[in-house]
């Protein structure tokens, strides 16, 4: 029984259906007074630290969190300018025909399936070329996420715009 639910869940679903999500201009609107709401707790705070009321160093970690909040806003919001798209890199023919958009992970670094060879793009464009390819770019819908590695303040993080399901500017999906 829970597999038929399942499956009629998952059909009633499919691609390309409004999200019930936030999306458009209303998304924006929203990002945009989150990234004005901790801009404006940012000038707070030099504010008190002009005044002497709080140490310079006082804080440092929540304005390195806020600053980082800030850079996944603002990409977000140039996602959603330009209609939910974003650029990523994709393996095409010599004709211009893309043959994969989806890099994998590989314990050696990224690499694209093509049948049942895998496609190094980290190498010469002419080593490309004789294998029968080149790289080009792609628009696809995108979202993005902060992304780390390391641990405590030896870590590193930054934000990373990925290929995504949904289109969070006209809200439209795809399973």
């Amino acid at each position: 029984m829970a597999d038929i639910f399942i499956k009629l869940l998952i059909s009633e679903t499919a691609s390309n259906r409004k999200v019930d999500k936030m999306h458009g201009l209303n998304l924006i609107e929203k990002l945009n007074q989150e990234l004005n709401s901790i801009q404006d707790r940012a000038k707070d705070r030099e504010a008190n630290i002009s005044a002497c009321l709080y140490d310079s160093s006082d804080s440092f970690l929540s304005e390195w969190a806020n600053s980082k909040s800030q850079d996944l806003l603002k990409v977000k919001l140039q996602i959603l300018e330009n209609g939910g798209l974003a650029e990523f890199q994709a393996l095409a023919d010599l004709s211009g025909n893309i043959v994969s958009d989806r890099l994998i992970k590989t314990r050696f670094g990224g690499a694209y399936k093509v049948g049942d060879k895998w496609i190094n793009p980290y190498v010469k464009e002419s080593t490309l070329a004789k294998k029968g390819f080149k790289l080009t770019t792609v628009k696809k819908w995108a979202w993005a996420c902060l992304k780390s590695n390391g641990t405590g303040l030896g870590g590193n993080v930054w934000v990373e715009i990925f290929p995504s399901n949904t289109n969070y500017f006209t809200g439209e999906t795809t399973v």
